[in-house]
């Protein structure tokens, strides 16, 4: 019987131990929860607070970036306006310089003048001396600042290269669109407007083909015109620049290479052509200038690729030396690699006068 009742109440002890835990599983269990909650919202807080620090700090990156920019815009700004500071420094010094250069050559030309009106009233008096007629005749130089007009008199035979009457080729030059709306006019009717000669430089092989010669040959330019079929406008082909010449590019390129290349006078560059053209050949050195005021443009443009290929360079060597231009004192830059020379005047001896040319040398 107590056996029984021992038993009952290790049972209802059981009972009651297996009751606490699990009350204080549950109370556990809710704790944990509740901490867990806490530390959930804690959390979102601070990511809250991260983000919008995050925030914040983006704007005020921003603004540092806006504010570089500003500055290196003002930076670009302030070094712009120190180069025109610099270039209109130096150019003021330059203009200094030729002031000073003029003053000195017009004190020398007015020191020339002065002697020369000396001597010039002293040949007058000693002319009229020796004639005895002192109002009746002076010279017409010394009397009247006015001499008779350069130049031939008006009406007489004009001078200049004639032209050729032998022939070697023949070339017609047809319109081929209209230039008021650029109708085709292959197929129109053509009628020849004028004819003119000009004289070209040819290069030949000779019959074995081992040699390359020059020749001159005589081009008869036969020019076409038409009336356009649509819009009834008289047409002509353009000529361009050799419209009106008597030399053709072959030969003005070959003589303003050669002039380039050797740097020999113009009358040494006829001669040598004479020799070896032949005495018929005639040429003016007053022409070749003429060809190199008319084609500037274009030796212009070849100047500007050789200076390109200049600064692809590894090296340049450059010199100058001094240089009498029109009475003022220049100076004459050379800058060579191993296959290109150029050369550029300068009134200025300073570095910015080649400043484009070695950009990127050391």
């Amino acid at each position: 019987m107590w056996e029984l009742v021992l038993i009952l109440f290790t049972i209802i002890a059981l009972v009651s131990l297996y009751v606490k835990l699990k009350h204080q599983e549950q109370s556990l269990k809710q704790t944990q929860e509740r901490k867990q909650e806490e530390i959930g919202r804690i959390i979102q807080q601070k990511e809250k607070a991260i983000k919008q620090s995050t925030k914040k700090l983006q704007q005020k990156e921003k603004a540092i970036k806006q504010s570089t920019k500003k500055l290196q815009q003002k930076e670009k700004e302030f070094q712009e306006l120190e180069e025109k500071h610099l270039k209109t420094h130096a150019r003021l010094m330059e203009l200094k310089r030729a002031r000073d250069v003029k003053k000195k050559n017009l004190k020398k030309y007015r020191k020339k003048k002065r002697k020369i009106r000396r001597e010039t009233q002293t040949l007058e008096s000693r002319v009229k001396e020796i004639l005895g007629r002192e109002d009746t005749w002076v010279d017409h130089s010394l009397s009247s600042p006015k001499s008779r007009k350069r130049g031939k008199p008006k009406g007489s035979n004009g001078g200049g290269r004639r032209r050729p009457e032998r022939i070697h080729q023949e070339i017609h030059i047809y319109p081929q669109e209209c230039e008021n709306c650029g109708h085709d006019l292959k197929n129109a009717d053509m009628f020849i407007s004028h004819t003119s000669v000009f004289t070209d430089l040819f290069r030949e092989s000779d019959t074995l083909e081992c040699y390359e010669t020059i020749r001159l040959k005589n081009v008869k330019k036969i020019v076409h015109r038409t009336r356009c079929p649509k819009c009834h406008i008289p047409c002509s082909p353009e000529l361009g620049l050799f419209k009106n010449a008597r030399f053709g590019p072959g030969f003005v390129s070959y003589v303003i290479g050669q002039r380039i290349e050797t740097a020999l006078p113009l009358e040494a560059i006829i001669g040598e052509m004479q020799k070896i053209f032949g005495p018929r050949f005639s040429l003016s050195a007053a022409a070749i200038v003429g060809w190199f005021r008319k084609f500037e443009a274009q030796i212009k443009r070849i100047y500007d690729q050789l200076a390109d290929l200049l600064k692809e360079s590894f090296f340049a060597h450059i010199d100058e030396t001094g240089l009498s231009l029109q009475g003022e004192n220049w100076w004459l830059w050379v800058i060579c690699c191993a296959n290109i020379v150029l050369y550029r005047e300068s009134n200025t001896r300073g570095h910015d006068a080649i400043k484009d040319l070695i950009q990127g040398f050391e």
